[in-house]
């Protein structure tokens, strides 16, 4: 129906389609005739029949393309991320071997000398100074253990298998036993090594570690102490914990040693900058946190340096 020959107002569609049911009732025409194309459509559609099949095609695939490279963004991240770690991993292990052959070259060292001077020419040598020999071969040995025992108990704390199950320990043997280390080479410099208050002592903790966490310790106290200097070690208790005091006469802790010790041990290990070697100090400070517990250093006012353990009373 054009709108030149039908009036506009006569065009309705619902109109048309009543017209059309009652010659459809008549039998006038065909049941299955449709009014679709009878009207006149002023805004036609010229979109092919194909249009939306290929536009929702390309809607897919748009969305998909942004799925995938949002995913590849993801593991991109991840694998820099990965290589970050594993660099720094490289780095550490890098840094830890180099301490550690450090660390184990002077005790070799000088059980190798003494041990040429008893092969050569042990005739010579008086009896006292044999005895004296024994106990430095015997110091360098245990010197050497303990860095190895240092390198053992970094390695189980860098592992996710931790053992944290704490018992009653008894701190008596553990001080005993770590200054009977150094006490014959302290007593040879005039460095006097006491303990007291220890009786009846017991904390929670890992034996092992703790043990590691004294030596080290009193190792420190030991190699920063001069000739006819004092190592103090003693004990005090509030409701819930008991506090190891080690105290040295010795040169104190310079500010640039008590900013490692204050960085998390990782960072503490892989700090090149520092001056001299060895990781007692940041390993020490990873297992009494373990632990629960506290380490905290302080200069004396009358020279020295102040060592507080802080572990849970048993």
């Amino acid at each position: 129906i054009l709108p030149d020959i039908v009036e506009i107002g006569y065009m309705t569609p619902a109109r048309w389609t009543a017209i059309l049911d009652k010659y459809k009732a008549l039998g006038l025409v065909s049941p299955n005739l449709d009014i679709k194309g009878f009207l006149y459509n002023d805004r036609p559609n010229h979109l092919p029949a194909w249009f939306w099949d290929v536009a929702i095609a390309i809607v897919l695939t748009l969305v998909a393309g942004s799925i995938a490279l949002a995913y590849q963004t993801h593991m991109n991240r991840r694998l820099r991320q990965k290589e970050a770690e594993l660099t720094e991993a490289n780095q550490h292990k890098d840094m830890l071997l180099s301490i550690i052959g450090h660390d184990l070259k002077k005790p070799i060292y000088a059980i190798r000398n003494f041990g040429d001077k008893l092969a050569t020419d042990p005739a010579s040598i008086p009896a006292k100074e044999l005895t004296r020999y024994g106990h430095m071969i015997s110091f360098g040995i245990d010197t050497a253990m303990g860095v190895l025992d240092n390198l053992q108990q970094w390695s189980v704390l860098q592992s996710d298998n931790i053992d944290k199950e704490n018992v009653p320990v008894d701190m008596q043997p553990i001080i005993d036993r770590n200054l009977d280390l150094f006490r014959l080479q302290a007593e040879s410099e005039n460095i006097s090594m006491t303990a007291r208050g220890f009786e009846n002592i017991h904390v929670l903790g890992n034996e092992w570690r703790i043990d590691t966490v004294v030596r080290n310790l009193i190792s420190n106290a030991y190699k920063n102490t001069p000739g006819d200097g004092q190592i103090e070690l003693r004990v005090t208790t509030d409701g819930t914990h008991h506090e190891i005091i080690i105290e040295d006469s010795g040169t104190g802790m310079t500010d640039e040693t008590f900013s490692i010790f204050k960085l998390p041990d990782g960072q503490a290990l892989m700090d090149t900058n520092r001056t001299g070697s060895g990781f007692g100090l940041p390993l020490c400070k990873r297992l009494v946190e373990l632990h629960g517990g506290e380490l905290s250093l302080q200069n004396r006012s009358q020279g020295g340096l102040r060592v507080t353990l802080r572990l849970m009373k048993a």
